[in-house]
């Protein structure tokens, strides 16, 4: 059979089952199992065997079942990196790209000092440029780091930078190490620890970090996909979604160089409250930057002025 047309009997089975995107994800499977890109897929599609419509139908079945579709396919393109993923680490999303992209925006406007960054805001980039020794070897963390997609993408693409990933998720980091190895990423290790808890007396020119952000009472209202597959501490932010930045907030000042650039992902309610904390903790040029559905998404903030290295 044409995989073409095997996939439209796929999509058909998906959408009676109420999966959205059914023609887009129908296709997924069907490449993934295939090993093509989109552009060969599209160009040539080939013939399937039986022993390939057989695997289809089994991976179907579990879609239809509400197994996410990145778990059955095993992995995901994030930042052109391919990043692997199954039961017990979180599936990178496509607003996560947009927290990338702005670290990576933000620091390389910093490394010129003739030519900054044109933004509304462009005193942000005078914290990366001069983060107190302008010889200092870039220095990333990323906390609540998961599969690694985010740590591993400011590795990729500041290759002479030190990057540190820290989650408190065994099974996430054995993803994270497999997905450095995969990319062939040497500049980037990952630490099994609590928040800031593994890289004690340690400082750096940026921190990110996608920290779980849905309210308790809200987990039981996702996704069957979401709640029921994927581990509920990447999910659970707490009673007001709001614990782990409280957190990172008030323990980030003493591990940022001076001028230090704070990114994190926020849930889609929660850019008032989070820019409330961190102007409390004495963060400065706040800005929250909204993803491509207008909503406040991503945050930055500049280290306090003045903070001093615990002892």
């Amino acid at each position: 059979m044409i995989a073409s047309a095997f996939v439209q009997d796929l999509a058909q089975r998906l959408h009676v089952a109420g999966i959205a995107d059914a023609a887009q994800e129908a296709e997924g499977l069907v490449r993934a199992l295939l090993g093509l890109s989109k552009s060969a897929y599209l160009a040539s599609p080939p013939e399937l065997t039986d022993g390939q419509i057989t695997q289809l139908h089994q991976q179907t079945a579990r879609r239809i079942a509400g197994e996410p579709l990145h778990y059955i396919v095993g992995s995901l393109t994030f930042m052109n990196l391919r990043v692997m993923v199954g039961p017990g680490v979180l599936i990178p999303r496509p607003e996560t790209e947009l927290l990338v992209e702005e670290a990576i925006r933000r620091i390389r406007s910093g490394k010129s000092e003739e030519r900054g960054l044109e933004t509304e805001r462009p005193e942000f980039e005078s914290g990366i440029r001069n983060p107190g020794n302008a010889s200092l070897r870039h220095s990333f963390l990323d906390l609540c780091t998961g599969s690694g997609c985010i740590a591993l993408s400011l590795a990729h693409a500041f290759p002479d930078a030190d990057v540190f990933g820290v989650d408190i998720s065994p099974q996430a980091l054995a993803y994270a190490g497999r997905n450095a190895e995969y990319n062939a990423i040497r500049n980037a290790r990952f630490l099994e620890g609590d928040l800031f808890g593994p890289v004690q007396g340690r400082r750096f020119s940026c921190i990110t970090a996608n920290p779980p952000y849905i309210r308790t009472a809200d987990i039981g209202r996702l996704q069957v996909e979401i709640r029921a597959h994927e581990p509920l501490g990447a999910l659970d932010g707490g009673p007001d979604g709001l614990e782990y930045y409280r957190r990172i907030l008030a323990e980030a000042p003493r591990y940022l160089e001076p001028g230090g650039l704070l990114i994190m992902e926020l849930g889609y309610d929660q850019s008032d409250e989070i820019s409330a904390l961190a102007a409390a903790r004495g963060f400065r040029d706040i800005r929250c930057v909204p993803d491509y559905a207008g909503i406040p998404r991503v945050f930055l903030g500049l280290c306090p002025h003045g903070e001093q290295r615990s002892a």
